[in-house]
Formats: structure tokens, sequence, C-alpha cells
């Protein structure tokens, strides 16, 4: 069976191995993810899938190929019986009172597709197959599939010719009596290796043919899938409805599905597009399409009224004669919008990609002009201006468009969001390339610049390359067999294992097995089929007119102007929460994604919406916007939605929600606010310890214990601003990223407030209406004697509003969630702000206090120059007055031939050596203070060697091992002074030791006095002595009467009676 998926808790997913009741071709590992929930016998599964499993067709894919016939036969048993029994129940006929209940029973039973469960794992096998030889055919990935079927062949073939060598381990180990170390958890016997090893001896090395009748088709719209969900009217509300349409794919409301490309076709004789057929007034539909894809959106439009695509391009002036879509999607609520518009008016490349959006706002759109759209900030609409009498019947009002951007936060994985980024990239520069090409660009750059140029190499400090070289053949040599791609290795790869080397790292990588390549090759095969479609969409769309809009990040939604946001990315918040080790969802790391919901009401009777789904097919997707919002639905009762209205605030909710939904399951989706929360925490903890150490340390300086440092920066080493600053960073970016899901949900604020104000308008509330104001205005229009109008009767009935009041109410619930959840963003923003300020803080007095340090100082080094200068004044005089004499002295005193008639040397040579060999002393002396380049020979000529003599010989360890340096000595002499200094404390404190000596000795004698008082005279209590005239003296034992005792036992109990004396005269005496 296949391996289970961790993302759906069940039972225990197998059993221990069983040598009685296991059998040759049956597995031991039996995976019961596909069993039915009532099913816990592995065996009962295993035996008859079949018939314990909840889906068929997954169940199918999950079984070993030589089960796949039996399974298919077996199904083709229940599908007859199935159909014999629906037959049978035709040809019987209902009862004369039970009709109903039996054509409902029959179409329950033709709906239920019971039938064909051989029929839909037939067409699952062909789609797989299709799916390959299409994704086969795609540029690039047929390079991809080679590489996957090599590493298997690969495999297979090391596995057959070792299989001999792996049989004769096993039986030596058994016979030996030795058992491999298998984890505890497999719970497996050696007999088990035999066995799958007499099944690989079998093995076809060679795949089998491809089917040559399998043609490439690749699907229309890249295969995505839009959603149809239809309500009709009940006497409650709105009740789910399945449609019936030949276009849609099997399933139910809300899981009913029709192909883009259906969906935006024109309708024809033979065909009815679903947006192009009439909807009644007790019919209500919603259509869902699964990216910000502005073409889909222009077809869908003109597809709802019938129509032709029309012309949208920002220089068509629409005028009367426009269509209806044309109007609908006019300048001014449509590509007027658009945020960063490259490429709306052709393939321009002229900002970043991730600029193009569009901007926050709801817009109330009147087909009859060409203008007069409804905002919080525009004007309002005749039809919704207020009354002159405010208890007046709110008059009919024909049914609204309107069009709603909203942004909303998301997540996606940080690989998706990387490939994501890369194929953008390569998607540009194809673009950049083309237009260059275009206007002869490469013509006109020189012949030097089009040369290639020599590649630079990573080693720079070695003018030969022979280390370089050996090092690019060794890593050549260690990758050759090991590549996953035809990339060529470049420079990079040298200097990351170069570094790798330098670290004390291995420098030639673990060679994987030919499994591991085989895994690896599949894993990337399977990866990039999940998102083979979203691929495509993407760089055919991407720079198209109009464009497709991409998934922006957090930051990329924030800075517009940023060329590349990957360091940002990479910095975010989740993303440091999520990665391995720091959360335990440590299967993929994540980032925050701001998405857009587009969404359109027409005619109060139909909703279009586009939003983006995460990159990839990611089955099943718990957190996904429109499979939360259909389960939603499918579970809303039908009172709960009472107009085309509160489905389109359900749709905005859930897209708000994303973050705060917490009935979700914990598949992968991170819970933002609680990890927000933690990063805030974890900053405040450290700044407690930042400032805790801070203080700790200036009482220590206080104290003048920090005196014990080595050198001057050990002594101000508390100053050091690096892990402060660490923090600070962290707390800003924490502050950053909330401001800017601040900025989201002020967004989502507005447009929804702005769509509460024109439902409001449309049941004829004035601009500045209270909710106070109109719940008094309702109650006197139901009730017009409270208003002195004694001719009206009161009305018992509801008024009927063009917006239900329930509507109404559900827009103010809204509005109230979004402002909880702002509030909650906010709150955690405060605290990173204030964690921001206390950090500001604490770098401003640690800044304050080196500043003091510096001062002071400043102040000892100016009076220590002070001293110095008189010194050096001192020298100079001194000097001044001894180097004439001195001079006179030493030139009159040397032997020469004209002085004193000494033959060796004559005064002229004197003078010249003289002058010689101080002009060389004082040139190579200014040379070495004032010349880098003499220094830097010196040290490669003479301390080079020598350090490498010491170093190498083992005099420097002996040097630091047994000589001691001049810090350890200033160290010793400055405990010595504080020993001396503390002379006379440590005086005071031997005094005071002996005086509390004194003192309990003087209690002892006075406590023994007392009991040889009492033994003597008996239980007569003597007078307690003045202080002044105690004796010190011990009593003498001549004066102790021991009486008549007599024994150990009488002894024994005096001795109790002295020990109960003493301690009462110690209480007395304390």
């Amino acid at each position: 069976m296949a391996p289970s998926r961790s993302n759906r808790p069940r039972a225990a997913s197998s059993f221990g191995y069983v040598p009685h009741t296991h059998k040759r071709d049956q597995d031991v590992h039996i995976d019961m993810q596909y069993a039915k929930h009532s099913v816990h016998d592995p065996l009962q599964f295993a035996n008859e899938p079949w018939n314990h499993c909840e889906n068929h067709t997954n169940c199918y894919l999950g079984l070993r190929f030589d089960r796949r016939d039996e399974f298919k036969e077996e199904l083709k048993k229940m599908d007859d019986e199935f159909k014999r029994q629906l037959q049978v129940a035709e040809d019987k006929g209902p009862d004369d009172n039970d009709v109903d209940e039996f054509q409902h029973m029959l179409k329950e039973m033709r709906e239920s597709n019971k039938g064909k469960k051989l029929e839909r794992v037939i067409h699952e096998e062909k789609r797989i197959k299709q799916t390959r030889v299409n994704f086969a055919s795609y540029p690039g990935k047929r390079q991809m599939m080679e590489r996957l079927k090599a590493a298997k062949k690969a495999w297979k073939e090391e596995v057959k010719e070792k299989r001999e060598e792996y049989v004769k381990r096993v039986k030596k180990q058994h016979q030996a009596g030795q058992h491999p170390k298998y984890p505890e958890r497999w719970n497996r016997d050696q007999k088990l290796d035999l066995e799958l090893l007499e099944r690989v001896k079998d093995w076809n090395v060679e795949d089998e043919p491809e089917d040559d009748t399998i043609k490439p088709k690749p699907e229309n719209e890249y295969g995505f899938k839009a959603c149809a969900i239809y309500f009709k009217k009940s006497d409650d509300g709105w009740q789910p409805d399945t449609h019936n349409h030949p276009k849609f794919k099997d399933g139910k409301f809300p899981n009913q599905k029709i192909s883009v490309h259906d969906l935006i076709q024109p309708s024809s004789g033979a065909y009815m597009n679903p947006l192009s057929e009439p909807c009644g007034e007790d019919r209500l539909r919603y259509f869902h399409f699964p990216s910000n894809n502005m073409r889909w959106i222009e077809e869908a439009m003109a597809r709802y009224y019938d129509e032709d695509s029309g012309n949208h391009s920002d220089t068509q002036v629409h005028s009367k004669k426009s269509s209806k879509a044309e109007k609908l999607l006019s300048r001014e609520y449509w590509r007027g919008q658009l945020h960063g518009g490259a490429g709306v008016t052709g393939n321009s490349i002229a900002g970043p990609v991730h600029a193009r959006h569009m901007r926050s706002r709801c817009s109330l759109i009147p087909l009859a002009t060409s203008s007069g759209a409804w905002t919080q900030r525009g004007r309002t609409p005749k039809a919704a201006s207020s009354p002159s009498n405010p208890l007046a019947q709110p008059p009919r009002v024909k049914a609204k468009n309107f069009a709603i951007f909203l942004p909303y936060l998301h997540w996606e994985t940080n690989s998706r969001r990387a490939k994501m980024a890369q194929v953008i990239k390569e998607v540009t520069k194809e673009l950049q390339a083309k237009k260059a090409q275009e206007e002869r660009r490469l013509t006109t750059i020189p012949r030097e610049e089009t040369q290639e140029k020599p590649e630079r190499g990573c080693l720079l400090w070695r003018k030969d390359r022979k280390a370089e070289e050996k090092l690019k053949k060794e890593i050549e040599a260690d990758g050759k067999g090991d590549q996953t791609g035809t990339e060529k290795k470049g420079m990079f790869d040298v200097v990351t294992k170069w570094k790798s080397a330098k670290n004390g790292k291995s420098l030639i990588r673990k060679k994987r097995c030919k499994l591991g390549r085989y895994l690896l090759a599949l894993a990337q095969v399977a990866d990039a089929m999940d998102y083979e479609a979203d691929e495509r969409l993407l760089r055919e769309n991407l720079h198209h007119n109009p464009p497709l809009h991409i998934r922006r990040t957090l930051d990329q939604s924030y800075f517009l102007t940023l060329e590349d946001t990957s360091v940002r990315d990479k910095d975010q918040v989740v993303y440091r929460e999520t990665r391995e080790g720091r959360s335990f969802h440590t299967r993929n790391t994540r980032v925050v994604m701001v998405d857009q919901l587009w969404l359109w009401i027409l005619d109060g009777n139909t909703i279009i919406t586009s939003f983006p789904r995460r990159w990839g097919r990611n089955k099943p997707d718990p957190s996904g916007v429109h499979k939360s919002l259909r389960e939603r639905l499918e579970s809303t009762p039908e009172e709960e939605i009472q107009s085309v209205y509160d489905l389109a605030l359900v749709i905005i909710d859930q897209c708000s929600r994303v973050f705060f939904d917490r009935t979700k399951p914990l598949d992968q989706r991170p819970e933002v606010m609680d990890l927000f929360a933690s990063a805030i925490g974890s900053v405040t903890e450290h700044t407690t310890i930042a400032y805790e150490s801070f203080w700790r340390n200036m009482e220590i300086r206080s104290m003048k214990i920090a005196q014990n440092g080595t050198n001057g920066s050990a002594k101000h080493s508390y100053l050091d601003i690096n892990p402060e600053g660490t923090l600070l960073r962290e707390s800003q970016d924490v502050a950053e990223e909330l401001q800017i899901m601040l900025k989201i949900y002020n967004q989502q604020l507005h447009v929804v407030r702005d769509f509460r104000k024109i439902l409001g308008h449309m049941n004829g509330e004035s601009k500045n209406e209270t909710d106070e104001v109109r719940t008094l205005i309702k109650l006197l229009r139901q009730n017009p004697s409270l208003a002195g109008d004694r001719s009206k009767p009161a009305l018992h009935q509801e008024v009927a509003l063009p917006v239900p009041e329930s509507t109404i109410q559900e827009a103010n619930d809204l509005l109230e969630l979004i402002r909880n959840r702002k509030a909650e963003i906010q709150d955690l923003e405060e605290a990173a702000l204030q964690r921001t300020q206390q950090l500001q803080g604490l770098l401003l007095l640690k800044q304050q206090q080196a500043s003091i340090i510096e001062a002071k100082a400043a102040l000892a080094r100016a009076d220590e120059s002070v001293k110095q200068g008189r010194a050096i004044m001192a020298f100079t005089i001194v000097t001044i007055f001894f180097l004439p004499l001195g001079f006179t002295a030493a030139f009159f005193g040397m032997n020469n031939e004209q002085i004193n008639q000494a033959s060796w040397m004559t005064l002229n040579q004197q003078m010249k050596w003289m002058f010689s060999v101080s002009t060389a002393v004082i040139v190579v002396s200014i040379s070495i203070a004032f010349s880098p380049w003499t220094r830097a020979t010196l040290t490669a000529f003479v301390k080079i060697p020598i350090i490498f003599v010491l170093e190498y010989t083992g005099l420097r360890a002996l040097w630091k091992y047994y000589i001691v340096g001049h810090g350890y000595f200033e160290e010793k002499n400055r405990e010595r002074i504080d020993w001396i200094h503390g002379h006379r404390k440590r005086k005071e404190g031997r005094e005071a030791a002996a005086k509390k000596k004194a003192m309990e000795e003087d209690k002892d004698e006075r406590a023994t006095h007392k009991l040889v008082a009492m033994f003597l005279h008996g239980e007569k209590e003597p007078k307690e002595p003045k202080a002044k005239q105690v004796s010190w003296k011990r009593p003498s034992l001549k004066v102790v009467n021991v009486g008549d005792m007599i024994g150990s036992r009488a002894l024994k109990e005096e001795g109790e009676d002295i020990e109960k004396g003493h301690g009462t005269i110690m209480e007395d005496e304390g």
C-alpha cells in the first residue's frame, strides 16, 4: 500500500509482524488511510480493500500493481449489482401513497454514482497517463522525465546485480544467529528480506514502453476549474441547489465545478454558457475564478451579458453605444483602478511586477451612465439621496451592480514562493531580451563587450591558479554521476565548498546511493507536476495584455518600488518562527502573502469572484479560502442568507478571517498571531535581561569591582551595543510587519464600511444616520400613530425593503469583526513598539554612559598630559643645558690624527662614519614609523619567519604555558594592593569577631553558674548577679554535693534535668 499521509489523523496504520498469519504475497505494513473509520483490523482491509475503503479510486492507486486487476474485477461486480438493484426498483414501481418518496429515492440512487466505481478508476488511470504525456511535452520537462527514468533504471540494475550478495549475507546472518539492528517500530523479521529479494528476481529493468496512442493534449486554460454554487428561494431564505448542466463535473452543492475554458467560451447552438443562462428572481448563483487573471474576468463579463469580448483598452472612449460589459468594466471601475500598470498597454516591463494590484475600493456601477460611482469619499447617487420625509416608505429601486476590490492575508510555503519568484525572473529576462532584439540593441554593443570575459577566480589571494584548479577538479569528480540536472557548476559552488573546507567540514560530499537519486528525481517530478499548471499560467500571462496579477509577499505589497524583496521575504517573522527546529511545523518554512479579492454583484442575483489559490494543487488544503468557504456554505442554515448581499458578506468575511479562524485543523497553516506574540515575548525577555545586565554592571562599576579587567576593552564590555542592536532590528521588523498587516485591515474596514453605507442608502438611509436613528425610524414606519399620524393604522407586518434588515445587521457585525481583528494586530504592534522604545532607551543609556566614561578618561588623560608636559619641559631644559657640553666633550675627546696625533683614523674619516650611520638610522626609523610598505616588508621577511619557527617548534605554546605575561602580574599586583588597603577592615573584623566570641563565652559561663546554683540549692532560684559582679571563674567541683544519687539511671535522669535547666536559662539570657 502507499505510505500514509500525515495530514489525515487515522488509527494505527500498521500492525506487528505475525509469523503464523503472514502470507507470502501479503504486505506486512498495511496503510489504513483509505479504510473506513469503522474498520480497525488491517488484515480485513488488506484481504478485501474494495469492501472496506471510503474512496475506491484513491485506494486503487495505493495498491500494489499485482493486485489491481483483482480490484477492478470486484469493482465491476459491485457496479453490476448496483445497476441490477436500480433496475429492480424501477420495475417494481412505487406504492400508491409513496410516489414522491420513491421518486426522491430513485433520484438519489442515480445521483450517487455508486454504479460508476470502475468507470471512475479507468478514467483516473487515463487521466494520469495523459497528464504524464502532457507534462513530458512541455519545454524543459522532458529532460526531467528522462533523468527520472535513468535513475530508476540505474537503481534496478544495482539491485539485480547485488541480489545474490544480499541473499547470501541475510542467510549467513540468519544461520549465525545474528540479527540486523532494525528500528523498534519496524517489528520485522529477516525472512521478509528474503521474500522481497525473491520478488526482485523477476524484475524487468527496462520500463514498459510508452503508449504511442496517447498524444499530448494540453488542456485549455491550463486545466483550471471554476466553481459554480447555486441557491434557490425558500420560505426561510435561500437554500442550496445542485444545478444541472452538461459541463458541470460530477458533484453536488457546493462542489460543482466547470473548466475555466468552458466558462469563458461564447454560447453556441450546441452549448449554453452557464453565465449566459437566464437567472430568475428565485435563483441565486455564484461563480469563482481561481486566479486574478484580468483576461478571464473580461471574457466572463462578456459571457454574462452574452456579448462579444469588446474593447477594454485605455484608449477606448465609452459612449452610449458601448456594450454592457464595456460599461461594467469601464476604465473608472476596472483598468483605471490598476496600480503599477506594467503590461496593460502592451508588453511593458516598466517597474516591478509585484507593484501590480487593484486599489481597494467598493464601487456602485450604474450601467446607464459612464460615471457615477459611489464611494465613501465620492458623491451619493440620486436614488440614495435623503428623502424629505424620513418616515416615508423607501422607494423600490432596481438591483445595483457592485465592484469590490479587497486585499487580504494568506500564506505560502517558502519553496513555492521561491519557485514563483524564479519563474517571474525568467519570464521578465526573456521579455527584456526580446525587446532588446526588436530594438536592435545587440548590434550597437561594441565588440569588446560582446567578447567573453575570463571567469573571476575565487581564490583572490593567490596569484597562481593551481590550488583553485585542483579544487575545481575535485568538486567535478565528486559531482560526476550525481547530477540531478544539467546545470553547470559555477564558481559559487567552488566558493561554497572552499568555505566548508576552511571551516573544518569535509570537502568531498557524500555520494548519494542510486535509490536516493531515484527518490530525489521522483520527488522533483512530483513537485513540478503539482505546480505545472500555475507555472504555465504565469509564464504565458504575466506580461499579457491584460496581465495576470501575481501573489505578493507582505513586503512586496508594501515596498512597491523594490526590484527584489527575496532578502526581506526571508526575514519575515513567520519565516523565522517556522524554520526547522523553531516550530513543530518543520516540514516547510512559510511566509505571509497578500492576495486580492475581486468581487462583482450583478443584477441582484449573480456574484462573480476572483482570488488566487496557493501555488500548486495542494490537495487537500483545509486552509484554502474557497475550500473553507464551500465548507461554510454547506453548513450554513437557510435563514442566514436572505439576499445576494449576505452571500457577498460571507465571502468577504471568509477572506478576512484566514489567520483568525481557530476552527481549522493545523495542517501547515501558520498561526500568525501566536507566532508574532512569541517573537515579541522573546524580544521582551532578552530586553529584560539586557537591562538587568546593564544595571548590574553599573552597580559593580560604582563599587569599583570592575577594575579586574586585563585591558581597557574588557572593562567596558557591557557597553557593547551589538546584542541590543540585534534585538532592536528584530523588534522593528516585527513592528513593521504588523503595521503592514494593519494597513491591509484598514483597507478592508474602509471597503466594508463603504459597502454598508451603500446598502443603507438603498434602504433610504441618510448619509449620517446613526444606528439609533435608524431603529427609531423603522419603529415609526411600522407604527405611524407614534408619530402623531392617527389616520394610518399600525403596520403589523415587516416593511419590504430593497435590502433586508438582517443584511444590514450582518454588515454591521462584519465591521465589528474586522475592527476586532484589527485591534488584535494593533495590540501586538503597540507591544512591539514598546519593546523598540525600551531598546532605544537602553542604547541611549549606554551611549550616555560611554560618553561619561570617555569624558572622565579625557580628563584623566589631560591631567596626565600636563604632568608629562612638565616632565618633558624639565628634560628639555636639561637636554638644552647638557647637549652642547656633551657634544663638545665627545668631539674633542676623540682620538684622531688632528687632535692627539693618533694614527688609526683621521678627523675627516670619523666625520664620514658619524654622519652616514646617523643618516641611515634616521631614515630606517622614519620609514618604519610612517611607511606601510616598509612595515609590510619587515612583516614578510622578519615577523612571519619568526612566528613560523615559534609555532612549529612549540616554543610559543611553551611560552604561553610556562611564562606569565605582564597582564597576570598586573592583576596579582592589584590584588595585593587591594589586600593592603583592606588591612584596616580586616583588623576591625577580627576585633568584632573576638568581641562576639567573648559575649558567647560570657553567656555560657552565666548559664553554667545558674545550673550549679540550682543543683546545690535545689529549686530555689538564686538572685541574678549584676553584670559587673559576674565572676568568670568556673565553680570548684568541691562544692558539688551529689547527695544520695547512686547508679547510672540516677545520673542519666539528673543529666536530663540539667539539660532542661540549661535550655531554660539560655532562653532567659537570650
